[in-house]
């Protein structure tokens, strides 16, 4: 097949954007991990806030809780926004697997259809070799008598 090159190349292609699709969904449950995990410490946070508001609790300790609170929630926005590049990205690489396995399976059935074009004329040739040989050998015994 004269373009197998080609066909290698249009695989090559398709499994290198699989592999990166493969590294966007892992990035994405990462950030979706931090997230949840940010979410747990807010929460972890409130318990804390109650129970040490039960206490006498000097006044600096209590000005914690609101600013642990603001950078927790900054940080969720940040990974937020990362998460929908990431989501983005992942719907543009999944587009891209896509055309690249399209491509590959074009080259793929060409490539079937020309190997059985070329088993084909390989039978007709191999039949025409017996048709030729069957010919010389009665011509040989017609004349041989």
């Amino acid at each position: 097949f004269k373009l197998q090159g080609v066909l290698k190349l249009r695989q090559f292609k398709e499994h290198k954007a699989k592999i990166e699709l493969g590294r966007i969904n892992q990035e994405i449950e990462k950030i979706k991990h931090l997230i949840s995990k940010n979410q747990q410490d807010i929460d972890q946070m409130y318990l804390s806030q109650q129970e040490i508001l039960t206490r006498d609790t000097p006044a600096k300790m209590l000005q914690f809780y609101p600013y642990y609170h603001q950078g927790k929630m900054k940080h969720n926005a940040v990974l937020q926004q990362r998460l929908s590049e990431l989501e983005a990205d992942y719907a543009a690489q999944l587009q891209e697997v896509v055309r690249l396995k399209g491509e590959a399976e074009v080259m793929e059935n060409l490539r079937e259809k020309k190997h059985k074009l070329f088993v084909r004329k390989e039978q007709k040739r191999e039949e025409e070799v017996r048709e030729e040989m069957a010919r010389i050998s009665t011509w040989h015994k017609e004349h041989r008598s």
